[in-house]
């Protein structure tokens, strides 16, 4: 048994607990914590790779580009302040910016242009049954030989009645991964005292599409693999799933949020950021590292389709 199991078995005394206390844990815990220890996570000596570190002084420069063509729109000649919330430690996009690692406090404040690259996948998320007309939440417990028994208990009327709004067309037996931490997240930024333009880009996915993928989305990345299997080497694995789009559109929308899209990476650049793609394009060699990160950053078969861009404008 190693020392995560341990712990976490004395932490639940063996007791079945939902699957999201297990990832926070995992991924949060201040001594175990994938996310809690100095270690190289991004990039080719880490797990898995980002749009922010394929190539950031490109990525920072399209980024720029489609802040300031937003808020032209929305904002004329204003000036914005950036911040980036949950960057990776000795990494900031954008110059003079705010920079919120995890863990510290957001307290956003007055004009900003806000943004984070998978922000929203990375927090606590529980997996859900649809079974025989109702919704069944996971349980998981630890053994004290370190095996892992699964449980469902039937999900809080609260929680039952977000999923089935936007899964009402679940099938028998329908496997949801699904993160009440990632909304509550997005409601305390947009709650704060701020406005400007958000700018948001992760494993989103439409409520149609998940819908497809019957086995749910988790996963874990170790060397650049993944697993369906997120049990495996925790914490030493880092955990993510896919955020349906629909529930935080419709949080921006109640906070006043206007222009509210979510799009493909490869698309949302090509529409905000025409300058610097042109730029790289005509002015990049052939075969330069710019050129090549730029083929990743926003075709169909790389990162341009993997992720998608969550944006809107507050007045």
């Amino acid at each position: 048994m190693g020392e995560f199991s341990e712990y976490f078995f004395n932490l639940t005394k063996g007791g079945a607990v939902p699957l999201s206390r297990f990832v926070r844990e995992a991924l949060y815990n201040p001594q175990f914590g994938y996310y809690m220890r100095k270690q190289k996570r991004v990039g080719k000596r880490g797990d898995f790779y980002t749009s922010s570190t394929l190539n950031a002084q490109l990525f920072s420069s399209l980024l720029q580009e489609a802040f300031g063509n937003i808020a032209e729109k929305y904002f004329g000649g204003e000036k914005f302040g950036f911040c980036e919330i949950g960057a990776e430690p000795e990494l900031n996009l954008f110059e003079n910016s705010r920079v919120i690692r995890v863990g510290e406090k957001t307290g956003l404040r007055g004009n900003l242009f806000v943004f984070s690259n998978e922000l929203l996948d990375a927090q606590p998320f529980d997996r859900f049954v649809f079974k025989g007309g109702e919704i069944f939440k996971t349980h998981c417990a630890f053994g004290g030989g370190g095996g892992i028994k699964i449980s469902l208990e039937k999900s809080p009327d609260c929680e039952a009645e977000v999923l089935k709004k936007y899964f009402a067309g679940a099938p028998e037996g329908f496997v949801l991964d699904f993160s009440f931490d990632a909304l509550a997240l997005l409601e305390k930024i947009c709650a704060q005292n701020w406005r400007g333009v958000l700018i948001f880009a992760d494993y989103f996915r439409l409520a149609g599409e998940i819908l497809s993928l019957e086995n749910g989305t988790a996963r874990s990345y170790f060397k650049h693999r993944a697993s369906s299997d997120i049990f495996f080497n925790a914490p030493f694995s880092d955990i993510t799933f896919s955020p349906p789009i629909e529930p935080f559109l419709d949080i921006l929308s109640s906070f006043g949020f206007e222009g509210a899209s979510c799009v493909s990476q490869g698309a949302f650049f090509m529409q905000n950021s025409p300058r610097t793609l042109k730029s790289v394009v005509e002015n990049a060699g052939v075969f330069s590292a710019q050129k090549r990160a730029l083929a990743e950053l926003v075709s169909p078969a790389h990162m341009g389709e993997v992720f998608r861009v969550l944006s809107a404008a507050r007045l």
